[in-house]
C-alpha cells in the first residue's frame, strides 16, 4: 500500500488557547480580504431585466408578509426572518422561513405578548441561528431573543430604559440597540453561553447595526448618526445623516443625508443615499447616485465576491413616485454609478416594491405589492449574482494535496455549526530560503460560506518533539480554498513573510474517500468502528502546538485506510519543525500503521521527494472525541504514548451520526 499513496506530512495545531483567540484575528482589516475580488459568479453589465424576483410566499394565517433580514447562505439554502402581518386577530406574528416554508416562533409564555417579529438574525449556526425580536406589549414594543433550544427570553434592561429594538451581530455573540426615543441610551450586550450579560452604555441614540465581530457599532442620536468602535471610542459621522448598516468587516457603513429639496419652498427636505468609508483613520461620507434623480435611501451593505453591494430604495419619477428596490454594485475600479432598478413580482411598474437587506452571496431581500391592483405584499429575494452549486460540509475533511507537487499537501478539518475551518499546509522551505528544500509546516483558519473559505495562514515556531515547550505562532499570510465538488478545489496562497503568491489545484489524497461528503450531499455510504466522522485535526493540550490530522476511508469490502499526518519539532538534539505521515489499513477502533518521513522537497515545486520509514504508530479510538496514540521512532530511538482529542470542540458531531446510522 506504501507506493500507492503518496507520504505527506502534517499540520500545526494551535495550542487551544490560541487557537479560540484566532477568532479575533478572522475578521479582516479593511481593505484586506474584501478587496479580493473573486468576480467568477459576477456579472459584468448586470441587465436588470434578468433578475427576476423570487416570491417567498406568507405565513398560514397571514395576509401579508414583512421581511427583516437575512442570513449569508445562498439561494435556495437562505434563512429569511421576519413575520406575517395581519394575522388571525390582526396581529404581527413572528417567523422564520427556509426551504419554502414559513414557521412560526413562538412568543414567550407567561406575559401578555401582542404580537410581533423577527428584526435580524446571525450567522453563527447552521440549523437554529441565533435572533432578536421585537415583542408587542401593551402599546409598545420590546427586544427579545431567542438561540439554538432555548426559549424566547428578554434582553437585560439598562438603567431602567425600555429596550424596544435590537439587532444581533453575525457571529451572534453581540447585539445592538436601545430605545426608538432620540433621548434614550444606546447598549450592546455581550453573550456568554447562553447568557446575555448586563448592556454596555454606548451613550445617547439608538444603535442599529454592528460588524460581523460587534467590534464597530453603528446608531443615530436624533438627526445625527455615529460610529463606536471597541474601548469606548465614539464618532460623529455628520449632522442630518442617518446610519443603516455596516459591512461583516466593519470597513463600510451605508445610509442617508438630509438635503433640501432643490427649486421648492423652504423646509421641504429629501435624502440622499450615502455610504462612509474610512479614509485616512477617518470615516468620510461618499454619495450615492440616487434612483431616477429623485429621492433614494442605502439601507444595507453586503462583502460580495470581494465587492461592497448596497441595497435600497428610490422612487421613480413615473405617476409621482414608485418605490422601487435598487441595488448599487461597483465598478472594477470601486466606483459607484447609477443604481440597478429591481422590478416587483408580475413586472408591473405600478407596483409598489422594497429591499431591506443583501447578504453575502448577492441577495437582495425585500418586499413587493403582488400587484398594482393587489396590495398585498410578499416577501421577495433578488439574485444579484449567480448562486454556488456546491456547498462546503463535514465530509470536506480529510488529506487533500497537488499531484504536480506529490510529497506534500493539507489536512483539513471543518466545524460546520459555524462555519469554521482549521487546515494543516506540510511542506518546505523555498529554494531561494536560507535553508531551501527543508520540511516546514503551516496552518491556516478562518470562516466559509458556501464553496469557498478565506483562511488566516499562521506559522509555528520555537517548539521541541513531544515537549510542552512553548512555541510562538504568528499570521504569515492569507489562503482561499474553493472547491468545486467533494473531490477536487482549489487553493490561492499569499505568503507575505515568504514573498510568494500563487495557487494549485487539490484533490483527495485517498482515492473515493468523498463517501462522507457525499452522504451529507444526498448519497449514501457505511460506517465501522473506526468511521470517516473521525477525520480532521487532533492533539495532546499538554504539547499545544503540535498536533495530527487524521483521515479515514472505511471500505466495508476489507479495504479500510486511514492516513494520518503528524506536525511537531525536532527532538531535543535538534532544532527546527518536522512532519511525518503514516498510513495504513484498521480494523475495527484500531489501526497500527507505518510512520514516514518524507524529504527533499521544495515549496509548491515539483520534483522527486525522498520517503523513508522511520517508525510505526497505533491508534486506538475510545470515542469520537479521544484516542491513545502509541508511537515508537526508530531512526530517533524514542517511543511513548500521547492522549489526543478533537482541536475544533463540536467537529465530533458527523461522528457520532455515523455510528448512530450502522
Amino acid at each position: 500500500m506504501q507506493g500507492r499513496y503518496f507520504a505527506t506530512g502534517t499540520l500545526g495545531v494551535l495550542s487551544r488557547a490560541v487557537f479560540l483567540a484566532a477568532f479575533v484575528l478572522l475578521v479582516p482589516p479593511a481593505g484586506r480580504a474584501a478587496d479580493r475580488n473573486d468576480g467568477s459568479r459576477v456579472r459584468t453589465g448586470i441587465d436588470p431585466s434578468t433578475i427576476l424576483p423570487v416570491d417567498l410566499g406568507v405565513p398560514a394565517d397571514c395576509i401579508d408578509s414583512s421581511p427583516r433580514a437575512m442570513n449569508n447562505g445562498a439561494w435556495p439554502g437562505s434563512l429569511v426572518v421576519g413575520g406575517g402581518s395581519n394575522c388571525a386577530g390582526n396581529k404581527y406574528l413572528p417567523q422564520v422561513w427556509r426551504s419554502g416554508t414559513w414557521t412560526p416562533v413562538d412568543l414567550p409564555s407567561g406575559v401578555n405578548a401582542q404580537g410581533g417579529w423577527v428584526s435580524s438574525v446571525s450567522d453563527d449556526a447552521a440549523d437554529e441561528p441565533a435572533m432578536t425580536l421585537e415583542v408587542m406589549f401593551n402599546g409598545y414594543n420590546a427586544a427579545w431573543v431567542k438561540h439554538a433550544g432555548q426559549p424566547v427570553a428578554a434582553l437585560p434592561l439598562h438603567n431602567g430604559f425600555k429596550v424596544q429594538t435590537a439587532v444581533i451581530s453575525a457571529q451572534g455573540l453581540h447585539s445592538v440597540g436601545g430605545p426608538a426615543d432620540a433621548l434614550g441610551r444606546a447598549v450592546r450586550w455581550t453573550r456568554a453561553g447562553s447568557d446575555w450579560l448586563p448592556p454596555v452604555d454606548l451613550g445617547t441614540g439608538q444603535a442599529v447595526a454592528s460588524s460581523g465581530d460587534g467590534s464597530v457599532v453603528v446608531g443615530n442620536a436624533g438627526p445625527d448618526s455615529w460610529v463606536w468602535t471597541e474601548g469606548g471610542n465614539r464618532q460623529p459621522l455628520g449632522t442630518k445623516t442617518q446610519a443603516r448598516d455596516i459591512t461583516h468587516s466593519g470597513s463600510m457603513i451605508v445610509g442617508s443625508r438630509t438635503a433640501a429639496c432643490p427649486n421648492k419652498p423652504a423646509g421641504c427636505t429629501y435624502p440622499i443615499p450615502v455610504y462612509w468609508a474610512v479614509e485616512g483613520g477617518q470615516w468620510s461620507m461618499h454619495d450615492l447616485q440616487a434612483l431616477d434623480g429623485v429621492d433614494s435611501e442605502a439601507r444595507a451593505v453586503a462583502e460580495v465576491h470581494g465587492m461592497h453591494v448596497i441595497a435600497g430604495f428610490g422612487y421613480t419619477n413615473q405617476d409621482g413616485g414608485i418605490l422601487r428596490p435598487v441595488a448599487w454594485v461597483p465598478a472594477a475600479d470601486g466606483s459607484y454609478g447609477a443604481p440597478l432598478r429591481l422590478e416587483p413580482l408580475g413586472g408591473d411598474f405600478k407596483s409598489w416594491a422594497e429591499a431591506v437587506d443583501v447578504n453575502r452571496n448577492g441577495l437582495v431581500l425585500g418586499w413587493s405589492d403582488r400587484s398594482a391592483t393587489d396590495w398585498t405584499t410578499t416577501a421577495v429575494v433578488w439574485p444579484l449574482f449567480e448562486q454556488p452549486t456546491f456547498r462546503i460540509n463535514a465530509g470536506i475533511g480529510g488529506a487533500w494535496y497537488d499531484p504536480a507537487t506529490s510529497g506534500q499537501g493539507q489536512f483539513i478539518d471543518v466545524e460546520p455549526f459555524s462555519r469554521f475551518m482549521f487546515v494543516s499546509w506540510f511542506t518546505y522551505t523555498d529554494a531561494t530560503a536560507a535553508h531551501p528544500g527543508q520540511q516546514h509546516w503551516f496552518t491556516a483558519q478562518g470562516h466559509f460560506e458556501d464553496d469557498v473559505a478565506e483562511l488566516t495562514v499562521y506559522e509555528t515556531l520555537g517548539g521541541r518533539f513531544d515537549d510542552p515547550q512553548a512555541v510562538s505562532t504568528v499570521p504569515v499570510g492569507e489562503a482561499t480554498l474553493r472547491f468545486i465538488d467533494c473531490g477536487l478545489g482549489e487553493m490561492t496562497y499569499e505568503i507575505e513573510a515568504w514573498d510568494l503568491q500563487g495557487s494549485f489545484a487539490l484533490q483527495r489524497v485517498i482515492p473515493d474517500s468523498q463517501g462522507s461528503c457525499e452522504q451529507i450531499a444526498g448519497s449514501a455510504t457505511r460506517a465501522v468502528d473506526i468511521n470517516a466522522g473521525m477525520d480532521g485535526a487532533w492533539y495532546e493540550p499538554d504539547t499545544g502546538g503540535q498536533g495530527f490530522f487524521i483521515d479515514a476511508h472505511p471500505d466495508p469490502q476489507g479495504g479500510n485506510f486511514i492516513f494520518v499526518s503528524w506536525f511537531t519539532f525536532g527532538d531535543q538534539t535538534a532544532s527546527g519543525q518536522r512532519w511525518l505521515t503514516a498510513q495504513g489499513n484498521f480494523t475495527g477502533a484500531t489501526a497500527t500503521i507505518d510512520v514516514s518521513e518524507t524529504t527533499g522537497g521544495f515549496f509548491d515545486a515539483p520534483g522527486a521527494v525522498v520517503n523513508t520509514k522511520v517508525g510505526t504508530m497505533t491508534i486506538d479510538f475510545t470515542d469520537c472525541s479521544h484516542a491513545i496514540l502509541s508511537y515508537s521512532l526508530t531512526d530517533d530511538g524514542v517511543e511513548g504514548s500521547i492522549d489526543i482529542s478533537r482541536v475544533v470542540p463540536g467537529t465530533e458531531k458527523l461522528c457520532e451520526e455515523l455510528v448512530q446510522a450502522r
